[in-house]
């Protein structure tokens, strides 16, 4: 009899320790789902919403690798069409004082800034001045400008009006153009 108490002890125990066993990897196993990240809808709209993007920039960029000797070919032209450096001074006050005179207003106070565009023997002028006349006649100066052969990129316009004359525009005007700093 008391072999079969000690063997009911130890089967007891076993009982208990697996038991144990059993609740300790079931715990193991609740904290671990409890700690992985867990899928929402919204988590997965927001993760295709960034795939699609994403896919759409690869487009891009493949139809950019394919066109890029025909861009190269249109930088050329482009550099080719721009005046040579040594008459690019005397062509862009020419024009802008046909422009002016063309539109009917008046020109004053242009100032010239250059600086050289990285490795590409280009030359980009910066100019600043002031035109003035009536708001038609500005207008169909920009446009002029906009229309001419030649490059220029409008990148400010600061208003203001006289009070003495109140259908008198003083307009200045910040815009660039671009030449070739060696000739072709």
């Amino acid at each position: 009899m008391s072999r079969d108490f000690k063997f009911e002890k130890r089967a007891i125990l076993a009982g208990v320790a697996l038991l144990l066993a059993a609740d300790v990897a079931l715990g193991v196993y609740s904290w671990h789902l409890s700690n992985s990240p867990v899928v929402t809808t919204q988590t997965t709209n927001v993760e295709a919403a960034k795939l699609k993007k994403l896919k759409a920039e690869i487009e891009d960029a493949e139809k950019n690798a394919a066109n890029f000797p025909k861009t190269l070919v249109d930088c050329d032209k482009f550099e080719s069409s721009l005046p040579p450096a040594n008459v690019a001074s005397s062509t862009i006050a020419a024009e802008l004082g046909d422009l002016a005179n063309k539109s009917g207003i008046q020109l004053t106070g242009i100032v010239f800034h250059d600086k050289e565009v990285g490795d590409r023997d280009i030359t980009e002028r910066s100019m600043e001045a002031t035109i003035s006349g009536g708001y038609d006649n500005v207008v169909k100066f920009l446009n002029n400008l906009q229309k001419s052969p030649n490059y220029y990129v409008v990148d400010s316009i600061d208003l203001a009006t006289e009070t003495t004359a109140p259908n008198l525009l003083h307009v200045g005007v910040h815009m660039r153009t671009f030449f070739r700093t060696v000739p072709a």
